[in-house]
């Protein structure tokens, strides 16, 4: 985090109303990780519309992994804060080991896209470094979504093996990402 970051977020604290923590532990080569995942206004969904929220003000997730010999924070900020709050689950998250190497991935999608064009952004921590990519889905009547980018492409930046591993995540998995 930057000390950019921390002054911003300071001034932002006002409109601050909601946050969804997340804390997930696992070891690798490294030892013991502890993952703190923080989204700020996150999407609410609920029957009683005084509880439902989609929209606000501020909206951002926070990513931060530690362990003895390292830490390191991703803050992303959404930029679609009207109709499109971050929505994330704890039960998309996924760590699995590459290389001996365990890499994190986070995915979320954005409440309240109103048209069958949608995106799911996932955050992927792996060797120190942090990576998000935009994934975008055409659906028809908000249901039967399919991936409209070239993954191989998109991914060209990450281990051959990582690069596999993710393709084949994002294709079983983004379908339980996007709620209705």
């Amino acid at each position: 985090m930057l000390p950019g970051d921390k002054k911003i977020l300071a001034e932002l604290q006002p409109y601050i109303t909601d946050s969804l923590v997340i804390h997930k532990t696992f070891v690798d080569k490294s030892g013991k990780n502890n993952l703190e995942i923080k989204v700020v206004n996150p999407c609410k969904r609920s029957e009683n519309a005084e509880e439902k929220r989609v929209d606000g003000w501020l909206n951002y997730i926070s990513v931060r992994l530690s362990n003895k010999s390292f830490g390191d924070t991703l803050l992303y900020y959404n930029p679609y804060v009207a109709m499109s709050l971050i929505d994330l689950a704890e039960s998309t998250i996924v760590v699995k080991a590459y290389s001996g190497k365990q890499a994190v991935f986070i995915p979320f999608a954005n409440c309240g896209n109103a048209d069958d064009d949608r995106n799911i952004t996932y955050i992927l921590l792996y060797n120190r470094k942090k990576y998000v990519y935009h994934i975008r889905l055409h659906g028809e009547n908000f249901e039967n979504y399919t991936i409209k980018d070239n993954l191989t492409e998109k991914f060209k930046d990450l281990p051959a093996n990582l690069k596999k591993g993710f393709i084949q995540l994002v294709q079983s998995q983004y379908k339980n990402v996007i709620k209705k």
